[in-house]
């Protein structure tokens, strides 16, 4: 989530955006961010064939010492649907060789060089840890449950139906984070092609009329 973004005066330099992120203890951004500059790592040398082994937590999907490729991570990812390593996916795809550097300085600018929660320009936080609050401008990130899926025919071989059943809690926390903005919010493009999806789906059944008695 993020909050306004103060820019400089006419004919002045930008002023560098100031981070703040929210969390304390073991659920603090900080913490979480060293986390992932570590899992980043690990990810990013066996991308580069320096590794074949995650020896460290918490990557549970895979057993402790036990060989693994760059394939076999993509795949898993996708096929066990693991959102909680998307975004360490998405920042090696984008940067490849130089993502545990981005990351690194990332931390320097948001953890090491970070400032108050009032001083602000940019505050970063999970969905969990936004419940009860709110922004003027809110940007959600995209590493939540794939909306645009649905598993036809699983329901009486209606492929219309869909079942969200195991992403319950992705939902929801999707729900807090979109209604944390009171002026604008910024959507990952997994939710708007579900919201397209959707309205599709609604024309399609506002243009097929009511069903008949025998339907």
């Amino acid at each position: 989530s993020t909050a306004d973004a103060a820019g400089g005066g006419s004919g002045s330099a930008p002023r560098a955006l100031s981070f703040c992120l929210l969390g304390d203890g073991e659920t603090s951004g900080s913490k979480l961010m060293r986390r992932v500059h570590k899992e980043i790592g690990a990810l990013l040398a066996v991308k580069q064939g320096k590794a074949d082994r995650l020896n460290i937590h918490p990557f549970s999907e895979w057993p402790e010492g036990a060989p693994v490729t760059w394939e076999a991570v993509e795949a898993t990812v996708e096929e066990q649907e693991l959102s909680n390593l998307v975004p360490h996916l998405s920042i090696i795809r984008a940067y490849e060789d130089e993502a545990a550097e981005r990351v690194e300085a990332f931390l320097a600018a948001a953890v090491d060089g970070g400032v108050s929660e009032l001083e602000a320009h940019v505050l970063l936080t999970t969905a969990h840890q936004a419940k009860g609050l709110e922004f003027d401008h809110v940007q959600v990130g995209a590493d939540f449950c794939p909306l645009f899926k649905f598993k036809g025919g699983a329901h009486h071989g209606d492929p219309w139906l869909f079942d969200f059943t195991e992403w319950g809690d992705d939902l929801h926390l999707l729900f807090v984070a979109v209604t944390r903005a009171k002026r604008l919010v910024g959507l990952p493009g997994v939710l708007a092609s579900a919201l397209e999806g959707l309205a599709a789906l609604d024309d399609f059944v506002r243009q097929a009329g009511p069903a008949g008695p025998d339907e």
